[in-house]
């Protein structure tokens, strides 16, 4: 087991619950949220095909987000 797993691990924990928050809407008067959600970089792999795959999933979770009608649209 490497050295960085445990940081991974609450990495990933800590995106996961930016992602609920953005996805759900918990936090609704915090705009910037979602620049901070956009800065998190969890793409460890530098290469073309998984950058472009972790853009996707946040474009992905921004647009079934806005899409989603049980959200309040503020």
């Amino acid at each position: 087991m490497s050295q960085t797993a445990p940081f991974d691990s609450t990495i990933n924990e800590y995106l996961q619950h930016v992602q609920k928050q953005i996805r759900f809407a918990k936090e609704p008067d915090n705009p910037s949220l979602i620049s901070h959600y956009l800065d998190i970089d969890t793409c460890r792999q530098k290469s073309v095909e998984s950058l472009k795959q972790h853009y996707e999933r946040q474009f992905r979770l921004l647009l079934d987000t806005v899409a989603d009608e049980l959200i309040p649209s503020h």
